[in-house]
């Protein structure tokens, strides 16, 4: 007897769990269609240029021809045409950034997600992000989600947005990672500048 009240006490413990998860599933898509319902609005804008500027004066311009020329030279008399080659592309490349001035693109925080360049990312989509700065100049990285579980990080140049109120936003819906969390090795940090603590951006 004893066994069979213990047995109908489970049942009905294991059906009081279900109903509870299935509670929970129906409150967490009700709260997100509600969610989708709401009407997206502004939450913050800005306008940066699309890359930092930084025109070179004749000397750079002089020293950066006179070692190319050198190992275009040295490529030649080793038959190493290849290197020739990448040597010409990274010159236009290194002119084309130096001489033709950056576009301005518009950015802008939503309640729904963040739009960088025109393009709305939505918080589901953004994993995590973090601020670096090189030299004077200030980086928005944020990591979004692709399908098939690959990730992809974009580098916003901040200009003279309010960072302050990017990162206070942004910090209720997306992690921000410390620098132990990335691999900011020697390398990854003179590329894309050294992460700042959150700390600095939150009063």
């Amino acid at each position: 007897m004893s066994e069979e009240k213990d047995r109908s006490i489970k049942s009905a413990r294991e059906e009081l769990d279900a109903l509870d998860t299935q509670i929970l599933k129906a409150k967490a898509l009700r709260e997100a269609l509600e969610e989708e319902r709401k009407p997206i609005f502004s939450v913050y804008k800005w306008v940066s240029p699309e890359r930092v500027f930084e025109p070179k004066d004749k000397k750079w311009y002089l020293i950066v021809s006179s070692i190319s020329m050198f190992i275009i030279v040295l490529s030649l008399l080793t038959e190493n045409y290849g290197l020739v080659v990448a040597i010409v592309a990274l010159i236009v490349l290194l002119y084309a950034l130096n001489s033709v001035p950056a576009q301005n693109v518009n950015h802008e925080i939503t309640n729904k997600g963040i739009s960088l360049n025109s393009v709305l990312y939505t918080w589901k989509k953004i994993s995590k992000f973090w601020i670096s700065t090189r030299g004077e100049h200030t980086y928005l990285n944020t990591i979004i989600e692709e399908k098939e579980n690959q990730e992809e990080q974009l580098i916003t140049y901040l200009g003279n947005a309010d960072v302050k109120k990017i990162v206070s936003y942004l910090s209720q819906y997306v992690d921000y990672i410390t620098e132990t969390e990335t691999n900011n090795n020697f390398i990854n940090s003179r590329l894309f500048g050294n992460i700042e603590p959150l700390s600095k951006f939150i009063d």
